[in-house]
Parts: C-alpha cells; structure tokens; sequence
C-alpha cells in the first residue's frame, strides 16, 4: 500500500494521474424504477476523497444556512426541524416543494467547471475535477462517455453538487428572490430537494415560475410531476 500511494503521488504531482471509468450498478428508487450509481476504483476513492476535503476548506465558509445536504455538522433531522419550525411561528400558506429531473445525471459539465472557477484559480485541481467529470462509467461490459453529469456514488459529487446549487439556486433565491416577493419567503435544501415556504399566493406562482427559467439556463429542469405547489389551510 505504501508503494501504491507514493506512486500516486508522484502520477498526481506530475499531472499524469487519469482515473477510471466508475462501475454503474442500479439501486431501487421506487416501485417503479431504479437509481444509478457509478462505483469507482479504490484509488479514485483516494483521491476523490482529497478534492473532496479540498473543496470542503474552501467552500464551507460560503455556503448559506439553507443548505443541509452533504455538510460538516449537518443532517436531515436538522433540515426537517427548520422546515418545521419555519412552518408554525411563521407565516407561511405555502410550499413548493421541488425535484430536478435527474440532477446528477444532467449537470452541465461546463456550467459545473465555470461555478468552481469563481474560487478556485489553481488550474492543476480544475483539471483533475474536469478528468473525474469526463471520466465514464462502464455499464453491462459497455463504455459510456460521460459529457453531463456527475455520478452518485463517488465522494466527490455530494460535494460538487452543493457547489453547483449554491451559485444556481442558494445565492439566486437569496439575493434576486427574496428582494422581490412581498411576504415571507424561505428555502431549506437538502443536496438537490428543496422546500420554498411562502406566504401569498402570488409570490408562490412567480417563485415556482422563475425557478423553472432559472434552471432552464443551466440546462436542467423541474420534474414536472414531481414539482407542485402544496396551501396549507390552517
């Protein structure tokens, strides 16, 4: 092992480290279909958990409150308990509660690298990260070129997904959103679900309108069954 990790150091230093194609197995979703997951090699585990820790430093000082997914210190449990708390001391009448049709097999790999150039400017960790994205999988014995997308399964795309959601959807709601309603608005996201709570009915409409347009720039889409606009009645 020592031998195998000196000399992956010594392939990354030198700009000569390509990792492999992940194994694509499925997992059950639902009753009716399956999730896919790209398994990589043991090596790219090594390195995928670096960039992660990498970009964990940098980034954990950026990210909003509203996001819970995938993050040092946070959980689900914390994200339902601000939903719930959120829900009974204000006032809020709605919930557009939301799914991205098929987030981490439709990331645009070019908007992906684009977010990461905002902070990061070392270009030999963006070629790495870029070599992780093109990368593949290998499905039934079959080599796929991945030109979208980042695998679940991996350690490096729960964290590529929270970066990628911030500049598209976290600061967005935060900065050109939330000046432009009239009540109360919040949003609690956990890696790609999220709720947006609001009071009036018309800011619910013009939220869940200009999310669908928002993601519609970065290629990606509302799931449109899955997507909708729940009133509370008190």
């Amino acid at each position: 092992m020592d031998e195998n990790i000196s000399d992956l150091v010594v392939r990354l230093k030198a700009k000569r480290y390509i990792p492999l194609p992940s194994r694509r197995t499925y997992i059950p979703k639902d009753e009716h279909s399956k999730r896919p997951l790209g398994l990589p090699a043991l090596e790219d585990k090594i390195v995928q958990k670096g960039i992660a820790r990498i970009l964990e430093a940098i980034y954990e000082q950026d990210f909003l409150n509203c996001s819970y997914g995938f993050r040092p210190n946070r959980s689900c449990h914390q994200a339902l308990n601000v939903v719930d708390k959120t829900m009974m001391r204000r006032p809020i009448k709605y919930v557009i509660e939301s799914d991205i049709r098929r987030f981490f097999d439709n990331v645009p790999h070019d908007w992906m690298v684009r977010c990461l150039q905002v902070r990061i400017k070392d270009s030999s960790l963006l070629l790495l990260i870029r070599r992780f994205l093109n990368a593949g999988y290998v499905d039934a014995d079959e080599f796929v070129l991945t030109t979208q997308g980042t695998a679940q399964g991996g350690n490096l795309s729960p964290v590529l997904s929270n970066i990628f959601l911030h500049y598209v959807l976290d600061l967005w709601f935060e900065k050109k959103i939330k000046p432009k309603v009239r009540g109360v608005c919040h949003l609690v996201r956990y890696a790609d679900d999220f709720l947006c709570m609001t009071q009036y009915a018309a800011d619910t409409r013009y939220i869940e309108q200009a999310m669908r347009e928002r993601f519609a720039k970065f290629g990606l889409e509302l799931h449109p069954e899955k997507t909708r606009i729940i009133h509370l009645d008190r």
